[in-house]
């Protein structure tokens, strides 16, 4: 029994060895397989390469491929089905002269355009006949209008001086014609009264007693006239002559007023025709397409555009 039992032992460990070797000659095999995949994909390379690269460095033609060069150019889109084709955003651009004038040139239908491009010219004969006669009624007004100006000026400065001049010397003239009055006539009374009594004694005669009696009432005459002439002066002619150059000032001012209308006027005509002018050629106001408008007039058939 215990011989057995060692033998047993023995026998299985014979066993494993024979399962554990066994791997080993499958392995081997494996190896094998490998080496022979990659030699042959060596050598599939090595007749396949060259070819490929042929392939690549050819000319596309060589090849058999159709081929195009590409580059930036206009795009034509071809219009299959009926319809109506509008923009999305439309610009009218209108005559602006007054009253209409015939076309000298127009930019062609359908061109593109810049803006600040001109489309029309429109002919100015007229406009420039109308805008040279209203430069000689504009400047005909200024002058008119400089001259009204000048003449409220003067207006104004004469009721100034009268009052602050005028007025003042005449009133200082008639005190004096006053004075010189008062003094001759207290002359005259000196006189006289020295004759009456040389008279009395017998130095003296009537008659040049009665020449210094009229000195006297001469002087007196020539007192009250002189204070006539300041009370008229003073209570009437100052008035008078004050409502006169007022009223020559409200004149000029009114003259004033309406040359200056009036020049307005004509500043008014005469800019509106610089525009009309300006407006005969007409320019894009902005970038697009021009596309002329055509309006049918006229009933029934024909009609005009």
């Amino acid at each position: 029994m215990a011989q057995r039992s060692q033998d047993e032992p023995q026998a299985s460990r014979e066993k494993k060895r024979v399962s554990l070797e066994a791997p080993r000659s499958g392995g081997s095999g494996g190896w094998l397989v490998t080496i022979l995949f990659v030699a042959v994909l060596a050598g599939g390379g090595y007749y396949f390469l060259p070819q490929l690269l042929a392939l690549t460095t050819k000319p596309a033609t060589d090849r058999g491929i159709l081929t195009h060069t590409i580059g930036r150019g206009r795009l034509l889109v071809t219009v299959t089905e009926d319809g109506n084709v509008e923009s999305a955003r439309n610009l009218d651009v209108k005559c602006q002269v007054a009253g209409g004038t015939s076309i000298q040139w127009i930019i062609q239908d359908g061109k593109e355009v810049e803006q600040g491009d001109e489309l029309v010219k429109l002919d100015q004969a007229t406009i420039d006949e109308q805008l040279n006669t209203q430069k000689i009624a504009f400047e005909k007004a200024q002058a008119s209008k400089i001259q009204a100006d000048e003449d409220h000026g003067a207006a104004e400065i004469g009721v100034k001086e009268y009052q602050q001049g005028t007025f003042l010397k005449d009133q200082q003239l008639a005190e004096s014609t006053i004075r010189i009055a008062k003094e001759n006539l207290k002359s005259a009374e000196n006189m006289l009264a020295h004759t009456q009594r040389m008279a009395r004694k017998g130095f003296a005669t009537p008659l040049q007693a009665e020449a210094d009696t009229f000195a006297v009432e001469r002087g007196k005459l020539d007192l009250e006239a002189a204070e006539t002439s300041k009370r008229v002066l003073v209570e009437f002619t100052k008035f008078k002559m004050l409502k006169e150059l007022e009223a020559k000032r409200e004149t000029a001012a009114a003259k004033v007023r309406s040359e200056e209308a009036s020049f307005n006027l004509e500043k008014g005509r005469l800019d509106r025709l610089t525009r009309q002018l300006a407006n005969c050629v007409i320019k894009a106001p902005q970038k697009g397409m021009v596309v002329y408008a055509n309006e049918a007039s006229g009933r029934g058939m024909g009609g005009s555009q």
